[in-house]
């Protein structure tokens, strides 16, 4: 929902002010695993959304990649 990913992007902030690296973690179940594409932009947009938020640069150490029923991204502070 919304509010769960607001809570998980104002966490991310803290981390990333603090100069440490965050790692996001989307976990697909069943039918999910057929449209990786939407789920790596989705990534995408949630960096874009901590970069609004910090009102900085963001350096994506790794890209959206999919791990099985995983897709994972790795940011740091820029």
């Amino acid at each position: 929902g919304d509010h769960d990913l607001q809570v998980k992007l104002d966490r991310a902030v803290g981390f990333l002010e603090k100069g440490n690296q965050v790692k996001f973690v989307l976990q697909m179940r069943g039918r999910e695993r057929k449209y990786t594409d939407r789920w790596r932009e989705k990534l995408e947009d949630v960096v874009d959304e901590l970069e609004e938020q910090l009102e900085r640069d963001l350096q994506v150490v790794s890209d959206p990649q999919s791990q099985g029923w995983k897709i994972t991204t790795i940011v740091e502070p820029g």
